[in-house]
């Protein structure tokens, strides 16, 4: 995807279907389940962000979607999708074979793999900010320069894996992402980053607004997307939004009528 064109993303339209804390709660609770089954099918790391990208993307200019498709459903092709596009295919069989619910046929998750496509605009391609780390990193480890260390990389790396939790990769440029990720592991780990200065021209305010959004998802926690309360709490929270979608539409059927 290209940076420029993320930016220009809309994201999570305000809507009184749901909380501030319940939509945190959904998509961090839906992006675990993501990294989850990657994990169980081994996928590497790169289809791992790719599929959690897809995911903020799939929702972030149509809430409502959580309501029209069973959001687990949706994981589990987004992570198929993603395996394909990073040449790392996994058979949709051997997805299915490590779930612990029951989905529909296979047919009818290819359908929904169509309209995630379709959702997407068909535009799968996606720069990470992994390579941005090994480049700064490659940078500051010249000749003239002590080793800056891979402990660093590490942790920058460590980061921005948990910076798909939030909606940063639709908002910010790789590069950005990157580099705030190299600032706060140097911050982190007590190590100077005055002698990157001098070699990266980027914009502070953006990699100021980065590091705060992290700092505030490791402040808010994790969600755990195994335990029974968190599935209840999913569970609960969906119903909601439907019933109050239902309502919704019922009214403006209403309306429609009243004023023909």
């Amino acid at each position: 995807m290209d940076a420029d064109k993320s930016n220009s993303v809309f994201l999570y339209r305000h809507s009184t279907f749901i909380s501030d804390e319940d939509l945190y709660f959904v998509l961090h609770f839906l992006v675990k389940r993501a990294k989850q089954l990657c994990q169980n099918i081994k996928l590497t790391k790169i289809g791992t962000a790719t599929a959690c990208t897809y995911l903020q993307r799939f929702y972030s200019n149509n809430l409502f979607r959580l309501c029209t498709h069973d959001p687990y459903n949706v994981v589990v092709v987004i992570v198929y999708l993603a395996s394909k596009v990073e040449e790392c295919a996994v058979r949709l069989e051997d997805i299915l074979s490590v779930l612990t619910f029951t989905t529909p046929p296979a047919p009818e998750l290819l359908l929904l793999e169509m309209e995630i496509l379709k959702a997407l605009d068909f535009d799968l391609k996606i720069t990470h900010p992994y390579r941005s780390v090994n480049l700064i990193i490659g940078i500051v480890e010249g000749p003239d320069e002590p080793a800056f260390g891979e402990d660093v990389a590490q942790v920058a790396t460590s980061i921005i894996n948990d910076s798909f939790f939030t909606d940063m990769c639709l908002r910010f440029k790789p590069h950005l992402i990157g580099i705030a990720a190299v600032k706060m592991a140097c911050l982190t780990m007590d190590r100077s980053f005055d002698r990157l200065q001098r070699y990266l021209t980027h914009d502070e305010v953006a990699i100021t607004c980065i590091i705060a959004t992290i700092h505030l998802m490791y402040s808010k926690g994790r969600v755990c997307a195994s335990d029974e309360l968190s599935s209840q709490r999913m569970h609960s929270i969906l119903d909601k939004m439907r019933k109050e979608s239902k309502s919704r539409r019922e009214d403006s059927g209403l309306i429609t009528q009243l004023t023909k």
